[in-house]
């Protein structure tokens, strides 16, 4: 089935409703949800085309209420553990940069929610921001998204062209929640360990060795 642009995949996590959407494009998308211990759910991704096909951005969302929340880390966040607002860009991964995992934690230091992305290779882009109307987090993960924000500054009314995506003919990643009440150091501790996955993304639909990265001890 082609995806028309809009919410095209959903599934249950515990108590996040996790959507998939896109824009319009020739990629067909399943999630599929697994346990992976008390408090951890998993997330699997799988985006498919007929062909290999520059797949469009991608969006992997969710919410959670704002109940004993108090700050955000992510890998470059330095000093500034603010959570961002809803509107905001986000912090981008790439296999340069940073890596795609963000930390929820509360006043004293437990973890409210740990999320992590298994594509430490490809542009990515993770974000938790504050929806002031419904005081909730509005969580997301980008997906084929190339285009650099940092110092963007554009002219107004006119907008960078983005990047094509390298093409893919089939991409599979897991998203990992981690919601358990454990201080927030040792849930980031279970993602220190890398395995390697793959993906098919050339004509031949060979496999690209450690493409992708599956944070351990899921």
């Amino acid at each position: 089935m082609t995806n028309t642009g809009r919410e095209f995949a959903n599934v249950t996590a515990g108590e996040f409703e996790i959507s998939l959407s896109s824009e319009e494009s020739p990629f067909r998308a399943s999630l599929v949800t697994t346990e992976g211990g008390e408090g951890v759910f998993l997330v699997s991704v799988s985006i498919e085309a007929e062909t290999p096909s520059p797949p469009p951005v991608h969006t992997l969302d969710w919410t959670l209420p704002i109940i004993d929340i108090h700050s955000y880390w992510h890998p470059t966040s330095e000093r500034n553990k603010d959570i961002g607002v809803d509107w905001g860009l986000g912090h981008g991964s790439k296999a340069t940069s940073s890596a795609p995992v963000g930390c929820l934690f509360s006043a004293s230091g437990r973890n409210r929610l740990t999320f992590a992305f298994s594509d430490a290779l490809n542009p990515i882009r993770l974000k938790a921001g504050v929806h002031e109307e419904t005081a909730t987090l509005n969580c997301s993960v980008t997906l084929f998204d190339g285009w650099d924000t940092s110092g963007y500054n554009p002219t107004p009314g006119t907008a960078a062209p983005r990047p094509s995506a390298t093409p893919v003919q089939l991409y599979q990643a897991t998203l990992r929640l981690d919601t358990r009440d454990v201080p927030y150091h040792e849930a980031l501790r279970h993602r220190s360990q890398v395995k390697p996955l793959a993906a098919l993304s050339s004509s031949n639909s060979r496999p690209v060795a450690a493409q992708l990265l599956a944070y351990d001890g899921c």
